[in-house]
């Protein structure tokens, strides 16, 4: 069985930067990982195939490695994310058992403008006399 590890950014994260790494670890469950069946999507373009880097996502830092208990995958896209960008990857890798599996994770990049998230007092509230005033921005 292959399992995920160590993906960064992490699923679910928001506000990642637009220059930032996609990283993860296949772990081994014991019976290998066919290293050539590794493929990886990158919001819905293919980023990886046959253990080799797609144009577009062969950066500098790009690198696929055998572990002691795995492969470690690091794809370095050439371009910036968009912002707001939520970003699907998907990963697919087989065993030595002939075993396909799947694994899909979002995260968004950063927001083109700030969100008020909290404030105090609260949006249309009268302000009769001094007070702080609290905004909580992301």
């Amino acid at each position: 069985m292959i399992s995920i590890s160590g993906q960064s950014p992490a699923e679910g994260e928001k506000q990642v930067g637009l220059n930032s790494l996609i990283e993860f670890n296949l772990i081994d469950g014991g019976s290998g990982i066919d290293l050539s069946s590794i493929v990886a999507e990158v919001s819905g373009a293919r980023a990886v195939e046959n253990a080799d880097f797609i144009d577009g996502f062969d950066g500098e830092f790009s690198s696929i490695n055998l572990e002691d208990d795995g492969v470690s995958v690091v794809i370095d896209k050439e371009s910036s994310f968009s912002q707001d960008e939520v970003c699907l990857i998907k990963i697919q890798a087989k065993d030595l058992n002939e075993k396909f599996y799947n694994f899909e994770y979002v995260f968004k990049a950063i927001q083109s403008a700030p969100r008020l998230i909290s404030s105090s007092p609260q949006s249309g509230a009268l302000v009769k006399s001094d007070q702080v005033i609290f905004l909580e921005f992301e």
